[in-house]
Formats: C-alpha cells, sequence, structure tokens
C-alpha cells in the first residue's frame, strides 16, 4: 500500500502542480549526501521518516456489512495509521529554483487536504474512509531537523512535513446469517409467589 501511496503522491505533485513531467523527478529516496551528490535535474524528494498509528482515530466499532449470499459479516472498523514525509526540493545550486519549486509544491499538497481520487492509484481507491492529509504542520517525531540532517549527511534545508493518513482493514470478522425477523413475546409476568 505504501508504494501506491508513493505513486499517488507522485501523480498528486506533477499533475496538479503543473511541472512536466521530463523535467522534474519526484523520489522517495532517503536524501544522503551521496543520494543528492548524483542528483543531474530538479528533484521532489518525499522521504517516508515515520508510519505510526492515529490513536485519535482509534475506533472499537463493528461495521455490519450484507453480502449477495443473504449473510451478515461484522468486523471491527480498520485501524488508521499517520504517513510521515519530508518533503524537500533539490536542484542544481540555485536556491532560487528551489524555493520556487518547493513553494508550488506546498500549494499543490495544501490544497488537497483529501486526496482525490481520481489521483488515487490501486487499492487506494477502495479505501473507507477518504484519505485525509496535513501538510506544513508541526512533526511530533521529529523535534530537531538540524540532527536530522546532519544524520544523513546534508546542511539543513527547507522542508515540508506531509502526513497522509490511511486505513489498514483488521482480520477480525465474523459471517453469520442475516437476522430478518424478530420474535416478540406479550403476556402477563406470573407473579411472585408469596410465603
Amino acid at each position: 500500500m505504501l508504494d501506491l501511496l508513493d505513486d499517488t503522491i507522485r501523480e498528486l505533485v506533477i499533475k496538479r502542480g503543473h511541472f512536466d513531467a521530463g523535467s522534474i523527478e519526484v523520489t522517495f529516496d532517503q536524501p544522503t549526501g551521496d543520494w543528492a551528490a548524483g542528483l543531474t535535474r530538479p528533484t521532489i524528494n518525499c522521504y517516508l521518516y515515520d508510519v505510526r498509528e492515529n490513536s485519535e482515530l482509534r475506533s472499537a466499532e463493528w461495521i455490519v456489512a450484507q453480502n449477495a449470499k443473504g449473510q451478515a459479516t461484522k468486523k471491527l472498523a480498520p485501524r488508521r495509521y499517520d504517513i510521515s514525509y519530508l518533503v524537500t526540493v533539490w536542484t542544481q545550486n540555485q536556491v532560487d529554483d528551489e524555493h520556487r519549486i518547493l513553494w508550488r509544491v506546498l500549494g499543490v499538497l495544501a490544497s488537497n487536504a483529501i486526496l482525490p481520487v481520481d489521483i488515487c492509484q490501486g487499492a487506494l481507491k477502495e479505501q473507507p474512509y477518504p484519505i485525509a492529509t496535513e501538510t506544513a504542520q508541526p512533526s511530533v517525531v521529529i523535534e530537531n531537523l538540524p540532527d536530522l540532517w546532519s544524520v544523513m549527511d546534508n546542511p539543513l534545508r527547507p522542508s515540508i512535513n506531509y502526513v497522509v493518513t490511511l486505513a489498514m482493514e483488521r482480520e477480525i470478522a465474523f459471517t453469520s446469517p442475516l437476522v430478518l425477523t424478530k420474535r416478540v413475546v406479550v403476556g402477563e409476568t406470573p407473579s411472585p409467589l408469596r410465603h
């Protein structure tokens, strides 16, 4: 599913950002010093740095669905996970170009708080909830950006924190025949015996 999300983000940035696909590359590599040294054209990098459950959206609700065989399936609501990316722009020593492209990417990501279904790739189109995103909000994981960049052997650079929330179905499910009638018995209740 994460590979489909990567493809979806690439499609979103290129199409909605009106970038010429041949003039810019969208990658998902870890932006290390060695990686940056090998770049030959402008690149938008979306580095997936964290995956964690969104506990605010956790639900113990049971969902009941009817199938064509006249049966009902009862299953636990899906778990929701926040997939966090660090988005950066890389060009050949042209800070103005980097800032211009980064601003354009920010506009695209911020304008799509829900990933458009027509952009979603493969099974992402079948997510049980709209795919929500957050753009340029503080990260609960990265407390010190300079430390992160030094670990990747690169100087600190401007970045956008981008979080996408995906649902994952749970395996716990029960299937049984549908209950179509209910029987209610009405009558007098015998009074308790008195001694």
